[in-house]
């Protein structure tokens, strides 16, 4: 009998060098909480005031000096980023967005700009460059506002 429990507690320990060996569980790792970085995400910039008064205010002047139609902006409304498009790779910063201007007249129609950084006068500020779609009578900015979609 003594022979026999010497030889199940040489066994026994035999044994747990492969038991210590085995790998942990990930149940029994200890938990240390790691501190957390917060990201702030940037606002945009499409419902600033300052770039839909200038955006109305250049259309307007445009319309009755250039244009002559009588057409001019009474509000700009809806005003959010842009998703999606096609977007090429460019070292100056900017924020493609849309808007639903509403005429004098009581029509309404998009318009689309992009926002610029840096790109203002003598490189200080934010260029804007806006297109109404149907209301590019030179094509400057292509078919439908093809170049600031």
């Amino acid at each position: 009998m003594k022979l026999r429990s010497l030889l199940s507690a040489s066994l026994l320990l035999a044994g747990l060098p492969a038991i210590a060996a085995a790998p942990a569980l990930a149940a029994d790792m200890p938990y240390y909480a790691t501190e957390t970085t917060t990201v702030t995400a940037v606002p945009s910039q499409c419902a600033d005031t300052g770039i839909l008064s200038r955006i109305e205010d250049h259309y307007n002047w445009s319309d009755q000096h250039t244009w002559h139609r009588g057409i001019l902006i009474a509000a700009l409304q809806e005003p959010r980023p842009q998703v999606g498009g096609v977007d090429n790779p460019s070292m100056i910063p900017k924020e493609r967005c849309t808007a639903r201007a509403v005429f004098n007249n009581g029509q309404s129609r998009p318009v689309y700009y992009v926002i610029e950084k840096g790109m203002g006068y003598a490189s200080v500020g934010r260029g804007v460059d806006f297109c109404v779609d149907g209301l590019d009578p030179w094509r400057v900015h292509d078919g439908d506002c093809r170049t600031v979609r």
